[in-house]
């Protein structure tokens, strides 16, 4: 499961990983070299590596994956797409984020599968049956902008992303959790769906 690493960072904040260890407690950690950081925006899993998303001070967006001390920058990320979430099992991995964008990962780079959703995808999940799920808000939820118009999005077989039929909510949704198609767990904001 990855984190949303909420808002725009200060640069001056953006050059920092630190990684826990039992014994040893926190110690500041390597980020990829080679680029100048404007901000984080994503850290999570990819098939048991370490993923690291941000935009650099060009305004350009990177996806890093380390599975030792190395990072290597995954190849096809579009230059509008700012990452925000990440999900994997055995079977595959995904790395979402704004304006709809969704790229499946494999062979160590991205393939685009956008949701069609204009929405930033903000969480994933990916259950063992391969089931897959994706938590999407599209600007105003009311009249007021008091809360962001939730989108729960399932895949089906065909590979295509569409809304969950008769799921509706009026608060904003923070996370997404499944054990299978057939059992699906949501975090929201105000408690209510």
């Amino acid at each position: 499961i990855g984190m949303h690493l909420p808002g725009r960072w200060n640069s001056r904040h953006a050059n920092h990983l630190h990684h826990f260890t039992e014994g040893s407690g926190w110690l500041a950690d390597a980020l990829p070299t080679g680029v100048a950081f404007d901000h984080l925006s994503m850290l999570g899993q990819l098939d048991g590596a370490l993923a690291l998303a941000g935009v650099d001070t060009q305004l350009r967006p990177h996806l890093w994956t380390r599975a030792g001390a190395t990072w290597s920058e995954l190849a096809g990320l579009d230059v509008r797409d700012e990452l925000y979430a990440t999900a994997s099992d055995d079977a595959s991995a995904w790395v979402a984020g704004s304006d709809g964008a969704l790229y499946q990962v494999d062979d160590g780079g991205l393939s685009p599968a956008r949701t069609g959703d204009i929405g930033d995808v903000s969480a994933l999940a990916v259950a063992p049956d391969g089931s897959a799920f994706a938590v999407t808000s599209s600007g105003c939820g009311d009249a007021l902008c008091v809360s962001a118009a939730a989108h729960l999005l399932a895949r089906a077989d065909d590979g295509r992303w569409s809304p969950v039929a008769g799921f509706s909510s009026p608060s904003a949704l923070l996370a997404v959790a499944a054990r299978s198609a057939g059992d699906v767990f949501l975090a929201s904001a105000s408690g209510q769906l």
